[in-house]
């Protein structure tokens, strides 16, 4: 279940009523009764703001809080940048962003970030409604890339494999945690392929690995809101493959368009390797909500039944898509589920050019 932030929320409003000219409640006279009517009004209004979608046509929510505890959010977490961006080398452009959601500026001086990494905010670092703030593993090299000046500095690392990040209070009790991973439920184009995780929907809560996304484009965009993109090659993912086949069936790689208009793949490529681009489409396009599947034939290289990563690439290099996937069953393909979801699910029989719902579940051995 999702959390609400309705009382978290009200309560925010009430002390900005509260120190607001004009509006205190000791010389207002609207009663409490009516000013809890009020503010709840209020609170459903803005949560029942309709959600957007990103270029990749997922849904994401506008900045808001994502626990009980406080209106700072982490926004935005470079882990594993690309090996170099904009000349530089991407071991040097790890950072952190923390935004206020919240309506009202926000005292951090003497909150902390610890867990992987370590860092405390100065004294009287007030941080505006709608601001952001830029940690990183080396602000110079930040300032250098993104033309960000006031990044701080943390100590320690963010692990490309698994990592913690924490924001403590000055008491030390803990505000947010996230728990971010390389693993295959988690964002891959964030895994050394570009892109940032960005928290696209908060109000599955902070810690929940469905409330973050990858950012619109490589390198992130840290101190800053997300970019509006409008590559349509976006709208097309890798939907399933079979990586374990047996005569006469052959492996295979499915696309999926989930954009309302035909798109031209022409310069597209699709690979298993992170440097070679295997197999490049000429002159091929999707239709609207259609599929494209191709054998290991058509191909030119089949897939690794032990485990691998499948790359889905733009013309011009940019990683549109790529799944990892670990060990698999002989004859059981793996697709999204729905059509161009997010997770994967174990598919029997395979279903190439059509809709995934074959879903398999193994026999229970007692």
């Amino acid at each position: 279940m999702r959390p609400c932030f309705l009382g978290k929320f009200c309560f925010t409003l009430w002390r900005g009523f509260k120190y607001c000219r004009g509006l205190d409640m000791a010389r207002s006279r609207l009663g409490p009764a009516a000013v809890l009517m009020l503010l709840t009004l209020m609170a459903v209004d803005l949560r029942a703001s309709p959600p957007s979608t990103n270029s990749y046509g997922r849904m994401v929510e506008s900045p808001g809080p994502a626990t009980r505890l406080t209106e700072l959010v982490f926004s935005e977490i470079m882990y594993r940048p690309l090996d170099f961006f904009r000349g530089y080398l991407g071991s040097d452009l790890d950072f952190i962003e923390i935004y206020n959601a919240g309506a009202f500026p926000e005292d951090i001086g003497g909150y902390s970030i610890t867990g992987d990494i370590s860092f405390v905010f100065p004294t009287n670092y007030i941080k505006a409604p709608g601001a952001y703030v830029v940690i990183a593993d080396k602000p110079k090299s930040i300032a250098a890339v993104y033309g960000i000046s006031n990044a701080f500095n943390f100590s320690g690392n963010l692990p490309d494999d698994h990592g913690t990040i924490r924001l403590c209070n000055r008491m030390g009790a803990v505000l947010l945690e996230v728990n971010y991973s390389a693993e295959a439920l988690w964002p891959q184009l964030a895994n050394g392929k570009g892109r940032s995780l960005v928290l696209a929907r908060p109000s599955y809560g902070i810690a929940d690995r469905r409330a973050w996304d990858i950012s619109e484009q490589d390198g992130g965009s840290p101190g800053g809101p997300e970019p509006i993109i409008t590559n349509l090659l976006h709208r097309v993912c890798i939907n399933e493959f079979l990586a374990n086949s047996s005569l006469p069936e052959f492996d295979f790689l499915e696309l999926y368009n989930k954009s309302a208009r035909e798109i031209d793949l022409s310069g597209c490529s699709l690979s298993d390797s992170p440097s070679t681009n295997k197999f490049v489409f000429a002159g091929a396009t999707i239709g609207a909500g259609s599929y494209l599947a191709l054998d290991e034939l058509s191909l030119g290289f089949s897939l690794k039944s032990s485990g691998d990563t499948i790359y889905f690439r733009a013309p011009n290099g940019e990683i549109l898509d790529a799944v990892r996937y670990g060990p698999q069953d002989e004859e059981i393909s793996q697709g999204r589920v729905p059509e161009g979801g997010t997770e994967f699910f174990p598919l029997f029989p395979p279903t190439p050019f059509a809709q995934n719902d074959t879903i398999y579940r193994a026999d229970i051995v007692i």
